[in-house]
């Protein structure tokens, strides 16, 4: 069992606001509330909520969020937030709202009585190097960055600009259409295009779709123990070099048990 809490330590972000699950917002705070207090709550991370879904959030999430100004207190609920893509000037006003939010929410007479959360991911678009660039000056140092690539493309070049930055990259590998998943040799490319960036194991994470891809499906010759593969229900995610980081597996899931 110590294996497998090793393994699976925080590997799973809740996203009941998207497909399959596509909850409201208020059952889906209630959900994450309730997941962090139960008997699995170790494999539990992140909440995923779009940045223009903040009012929402804070309107209904407030009854949950832990209240407390201590540093032994309860810690505060992580989030991993959607912003604008990359190419967007709109990113910028996201990043200035993300920053805003974590400001807000690491006052401790805020705090004290309205609850944390802490934002330390975010996710975007990108499909230019130099959008990748121009976006990470804008973020801020404690946030991590992904950036989703075309998986109808190669790859390599969008992830070797990364593997040098303190940033992931990620494919969809998951929807609710046909066409929302990719080919076993399309998900097999970017696997490689992240191995190869980076000979100390620049690949983090492989996130695999309800009714996508199967495991079984992808070539032979993919990244195995040195690189850990993660499992979920919409994306594939790579990167991400400091250590901590690179250890982890993490799922994306809008299920979570009933």
């Amino acid at each position: 069992m110590h294996a497998v809490r090793l393994l699976l330590d925080s590997v799973l972000d809740y996203a009941g606001l998207f497909p399959p699950a596509k909850l409201d917002m208020q059952p889906t705070v209630a959900n994450f509330a309730r997941y962090r207090k139960g008997p699995d709550s170790w494999m539990l991370a992140r909440l995923i909520v779009p940045v223009t879904r903040f009012p929402e959030f804070v309107e209904h999430a407030e009854e949950h969020l832990p209240v407390t100004a201590d540093v032994e207190g309860e810690e505060p609920w992580p989030l991993s937030v959607l912003v604008a893509p990359a190419s967007d000037r709109q990113i910028v006003a996201d990043l200035e709202r993300i920053e805003n939010f974590n400001e807000r929410m690491g006052d401790r007479d805020f705090s004290r009585v309205e609850g944390r959360a802490v934002i330390d991911t975010i996710e975007t678009k990108a499909t230019t190097p130099n959008e990748i660039d121009r976006a990470l000056e804008y973020v801020p140092d404690e946030i991590f960055a992904y950036f989703e690539v075309p998986v109808d493309a190669d790859p390599r070049g969008l992830v070797a600009a990364m593997a040098s930055l303190d940033a992931g990259a990620k494919i969809r590998t998951g929807g609710v259409t046909p066409d929302a998943h990719p080919t076993p040799e399309q998900v097999a490319r970017f696997l490689k295009a992240c191995r190869a960036a980076d000979g100390t194991g620049y690949l983090q994470a492989l996130e695999i779709g309800g009714g996508g891809q199967n495991l079984q499906d992808l070539p032979s010759s993919l990244p195995t123990a040195e690189s850990p593969t993660r499992t979920s229900s919409a994306s594939a995610h790579a990167g991400a070099v400091t250590p901590s980081r690179r250890k982890r597996i993490r799922f994306i899931h809008a299920g979570w048990p009933p």
